[in-house]
């Protein structure tokens, strides 16, 4: 008998043991180990080091284009796996194509249609579901191919998220039961959870046979546009395009006014400035810009765009805006994408 409770004991342990995941993150528990610039914050971090677990739930076939609803595992966090759902779209000619990832904005999501379009035009895409609204509900009633965060949650409020953990966007850098550090850093802001998954996107990408990992780009939509800055700094891409958002600044005023900036409690503003707000990678990104806006956009404002294109440290850049409007470009300039 004692014999049978040490072999039960030892299955147990064993059991436990592969049970127990390790998180992607080592957390920080001293504020001399929390990284105080933007480049320091990703320079251990490998995209490429954990698997992906892909999973394809459907696929569809049409126009010479095959599209599919997947969803991979972005990292594990507080003992619990984070998987982003996705739209994959490719062209269907047996070629390695060019690609990006699409990063939606706020209120939206993913878009089998738009995937399917610029796989007419010759490019693979990646077009990331983070807000985690629940896609093809016909055939998934329950978002079992859903987006799911597991025990963190970089979404925002309104509902969107079937499993959110919170009631608004995390701005703050200030520790919390559902943040990655117990204490305050820029890892718990949920801005760097989506910088993450979107470079966890592109090794999606770089790892397709349809895809030429040498040809990878990165766009997005107002709060994507923040995603496609904070990630332009991955030395896989090739180039990047915000539209609408990703522009430095938004803590400060407008020129001769008090009113403007986009002011949150986050705990350390300065700490902020240097590895979260935009600003802290305009200076580091070395890749051709294509940024997409309206003139009068809230989001990303005309003097701001050009505050930001200022800190490049090349002249490879483009910023186009059509006139008199807000926070929509327009067909004249979604087809330079």
């Amino acid at each position: 008998m004692p014999n049978c409770v040490l072999i039960l004991a030892g299955l147990l342990a064993t059991s436990f043991a592969a049970s127990a995941q390790e998180d992607s993150l080592t957390p920080y528990t001293d504020a001399a180990q929390v990284p105080q610039a933007a480049i320091d914050l990703w320079k251990d971090y490998d995209p490429r080091r954990e698997d992906l677990a892909v999973k394809t739930h459907k696929e569809w076939k049409q126009d010479g284009v095959i599209s599919r609803l997947i969803s991979f595992t972005v990292g594990t966090f507080k003992g619990s796996d984070a998987r982003l759902a996705a739209y994959y779209c490719f062209p269907d000619n047996g070629k390695q194509n060019p690609a990006f990832v699409w990063s939606h904005g706020g209120t939206q999501r993913a878009q089998r249609s738009r995937g399917h379009y610029f796989a007419t035009q010759g490019f693979a895409t990646l077009d990331i579901n983070w807000l985690g609204r629940p896609l093809e509900m016909e055939l998934d009633p329950g978002n079992s191919w859903g987006t799911n965060w597991g025990k963190v949650d970089p979404t925002h409020a309104g509902g969107f998220y079937p499993y959110a953990l919170r009631d608004e966007f995390k701005y703050s850098l200030l520790p919390d039961e559902h943040s990655v550090d117990p204490i305050l850093s820029p890892r718990n802001s949920a801005w760097f959870i989506l910088s993450l998954a979107g470079r966890r996107a592109l090794t999606f990408l770089e790892q397709r046979p349809e895809v030429d990992p040498e040809k990878l780009g990165f766009a997005g939509y107002s709060m994507g546009g923040v995603i496609t800055v904070m990630t332009a700094i991955d030395k896989r891409l090739k180039a990047v395009a915000p539209f609408i958002g990703g522009t430095t600044n938004r803590y400060q005023n407008y020129d001769g006014m008090d009113a403007g900036a986009d002011t949150h409690e986050v705990g350390d503003l300065t700490l902020l400035k240097k590895t979260i707000d935009p600003g802290a990678y305009w200076k580091h990104v070395s890749v051709p810009v294509m940024f997409i806006s309206s003139s009068n956009d809230q989001y990303a404002t005309f003097d701001r765009i050009y505050q930001s294109v200022d800190l490049l440290p090349h002249d490879n850049w483009r910023v186009s805006s059509n006139m008199h409007v807000a926070h929509r470009p327009g067909p004249e300039q979604w087809v330079m994408l």
